[in-house]
């Protein structure tokens, strides 16, 4: 469904600097290093859109009221019943050891009309991370931003972005419902599927180490498609329509699973650890096809805890 949703993804690869970090691979190093870019935090001439430099942080920062006052706000997480309008990952599916010269890709996919806001934050990552430096008393990598691409993973369409380009005109590089319905049906009948999560994934319930059933598993999808069209798009998810789908998915049996236990630090500044698990679930049912809008959107916006960071990233395919 989508519930109105539209998501405009950008592929950027960077490169890193003789000075590194320490191992890491999930959001929150990426969600850092666009937050410092975007306020300006590092030596050199880019001056970033902060008005307030000096404040260690945007917490008790009254702000300016700006649009881009509030984009650099949202790559501080704060306490906030709130979902973010993006989802940041890592292209790489195992921890990335920072070495000089190594590059890396990641994405950051923007949703609903914060997409306005591609110019000034590719500005601030091409200027901010072009000698970046992190701040004193934090971590991270030395890296400057190599390329950057605007694609559209269902139609398998790639543009490259450069400074002062014209994103206006790609907008038809963003995913909408109706790109993800056309998808689905042109996978058709399916009785078969596999789903893998890549990235630490809490579901929270029965149990954030066990397999899902396909009905959890969806109602989650669910409630992060309201949650967050609702805050991004045309609004809350049909209520009947998630009862009729979780009524079939209560006919979707497990066959088998794969999984481990996975965990990472929850945030920059906190120490608690996010528990979850990756790998394999293999699910069989009289036919996916209904689910598979819904579960084409969740692969774009991750579910669980942690999805805006990289966390409840998974993949779908059948045998």
């Amino acid at each position: 469904m989508g519930m109105g949703l539209t998501a405009y993804e950008v592929l950027l690869e960077c490169e890193l600097l003789p000075r590194g970090s320490e191992p890491g691979y999930e959001g929150i190093c990426i969600r850092r290093t666009v937050y410092d870019c975007l306020r300006g935090l590092r030596t050199g001439a880019w001056p970033g859109f902060c008005p307030e430099k000096q404040r260690p942080s945007c917490r008790g920062c009254p702000g300016t009221g700006e649009f881009l006052c509030e984009l650099i706000r949202l790559f501080e997480p704060m306490d906030s019943e709130m979902p973010l309008p993006y989802v940041l990952q890592m292209h790489s599916l195992r921890p990335v050891s920072y070495q000089p010269e190594k590059r890396v890709q990641f994405s950051l996919t923007l949703l609903g009309e914060w997409a306005m806001l591609l110019p000034a934050l590719m500005e601030s990552l091409y200027e901010g991370m072009g000698s970046y430096l992190p701040p004193e008393g934090r971590d991270g990598p030395w890296a400057f931003l190599a390329q950057a691409w605007l694609t559209h993973r269902l139609l398998g369409l790639t543009y490259p972005i450069r400074p002062g380009g014209d994103y206006a005109a790609r907008a038809s590089l963003a995913v909408t419902a109706d790109h993800v319905e056309s998808a689905a049906q042109d996978v058709g009948h399916l009785e078969r599927l596999n789903v893998g999560f890549v990235t630490t994934t809490c579901l929270r319930r029965p149990s954030s180490l066990q397999a899902p059933p396909f009905d959890h598993l969806l109602d989650v999808v669910f409630g992060r498609l309201d949650h967050l069209g609702r805050a991004f798009g045309d609004g809350a998810y049909p209520v009947d329509r998630r009862e009729e789908l979780l009524w079939r998915a209560a006919g979707v049996t497990r066959v088998s699973d794969r999984l481990r236990p996975s965990n990472r630090t929850r945030d920059w500044g906190d120490s608690r650890a996010v528990e979850g698990f990756i790998g394999v679930v293999t699910y069989e049912g009289e036919d996916f096809a209904p689910f598979l809008p819904d579960l084409l959107w969740g692969q774009i916006v991750h579910v669980g805890e942690g999805a805006a960071g990289g966390d409840g990233c998974y993949l779908l395919w059948s045998d």
